[in-house]
């Protein structure tokens, strides 16, 4: 009966030490997956912000483009003003 006892208490050791083997094994894995997680949440928001600098270049390149679009128009209205005035004048006159 004491072999039957001891075989048992073995038994028991050894569930519990593969019972903690297997613990340590899932909090290394956790481990391992949180730090994959916490990289791939880092580049996420770095490719979020590199995306959202990209697009504010492009919206402030096309807002100059405007701007030029726009002094380009008035200047060539005030070139064009001294002909305006005479053709008026002429046909006020």
């Amino acid at each position: 009966m004491s072999s039957a006892v001891t075989s048992g208490k073995n038994f028991v050791v050894h569930l519990i030490t593969k019972n903690a083997q297997l613990e340590e094994k899932k909090k290394s894995e956790a481990y391992e997956f949180k730090n994959i997680f916490q990289w791939l949440k880092e580049h996420l928001l770095q490719s979020i912000n590199f995306i959202h600098n990209y697009k504010q270049k492009i919206i402030d390149n096309q807002f100059a483009m405007i701007v030029t679009k726009i002094f380009e128009h008035e200047q060539d209205l005030i070139n064009q003003l001294p002909l305006i005035l005479s053709k008026y004048i002429s046909r006020h006159i």
